[in-house]
């Protein structure tokens, strides 16, 4: 598949995050005044405008559906909020000379956890890959606390779209979805550190950080709510069979204040066919043995 990541196309990382080469402009990383948490993150929105397709998926089938906006994680966990502005500034900074690129979201694949369940997601294509592997290698040279934490091995650049209960349902899943996906296109222009109040509360958006602006003093604090989205909305549908198919192999979305609620987002086991590995546990790329990724 010619639009999933491979690593041979993407620049070289060092085995627990960070580029072998990569030089921060700043000079210098983050203080770490306090470990990472699993209450913020630095991440990637795709603008609201290309939400439906992947909320359509998202509301059947991922459990993280009513606390995520649709998202692409750079680092998860990340500094807690109150460090926000410290950091904002630093990113701003640092991001002010990277210029922003455009990115596909065409291929899906799949991580699986361990020997059971497996999360189902929508990757980038190879440029993208590579434009958000470097983003990503300078912005762990500034959080190289965060690094070690999210990537025990590799980087791998995703959007969860929903978790399975086991490899078969959700390479069916893939398989029918793949055939009615439609590539979702945009620039990544700017990154967003979120955070929650608590573990069940919706993320926030709480400052965005503009790429390739020339001015290292620009940065924007913002208040952006995940709206959580309503029974009734009017999010186009996946196919009827689709839908049904989803519903009866995924697992259900989470609500706010469910006294059900599994704390913990689970780490990726064994990667799916695509991409490199990454965020959380060991494994492999299909049965070729790339490292696998925290699936959030």
């Amino acid at each position: 598949d010619d639009s999933t990541c491979r690593a041979s196309a993407l620049p070289a990382l060092s085995p627990r995050g960070g580029s072998k080469n990569a030089t921060s402009v700043a000079g210098a990383a983050f203080p770490p005044m306090a470990g990472a948490v699993v209450k913020s993150a630095l991440c990637v929105i795709p603008p609201e405008h290309l939400w439906p397709a992947v909320q359509s998926i998202r509301r059947q089938c991922d459990k993280s559906y009513f606390r995520w906006m649709p998202h692409m994680n750079i680092l998860y966990p990340f500094i807690p909020e109150e460090e926000f502005e410290a950091a904002a500034s630093m990113l701003a900074r640092d991001l002010a000379t990277v210029e922003p690129f455009v990115v596909q979201l065409g291929s899906l694949d799949f991580f699986i956890h361990g020997s059971s369940k497996a999360t189902l997601y929508v990757g980038p294509d190879e440029a993208g890959c590579v434009g958000l592997a470097r983003l990503y290698d300078r912005i762990a040279e500034l959080f190289p606390q965060c690094a070690t934490e999210s990537n025990e091995q590799d980087f791998t650049p995703h959007l969860s779209l929903g978790q399975f209960l086991n490899s078969a349902d959700v390479a069916k899943a893939r398989h029918a979805l793949q055939k009615v996906w439609k590539p979702l296109t945009f620039p990544i222009d700017e990154i967003c550190l979120i955070a929650r109040r608590d573990y069940h509360d919706p993320f926030c958006v709480r400052w965005r950080i503009p790429l390739g602006t020339g001015n290292a003093d620009r940065v924007a604090r913002a208040e952006g709510a995940y709206i959580v989205p309503s029974e009734d909305d009017d999010h186009a549908d996946a196919p009827p069979a689709i839908a049904y198919e989803l519903k009866a192999a995924s697992l259900p979305a989470v609500r706010p204040g469910d006294p059900n609620a599994r704390r913990g987002s689970g780490r990726g086991g064994r990667g799916g066919r695509g991409g490199r590995g990454g965020r959380g546990g060991r494994g492999g790329r299909g049965r070729r043995g790339i490292a696998a990724s925290r699936a959030r």
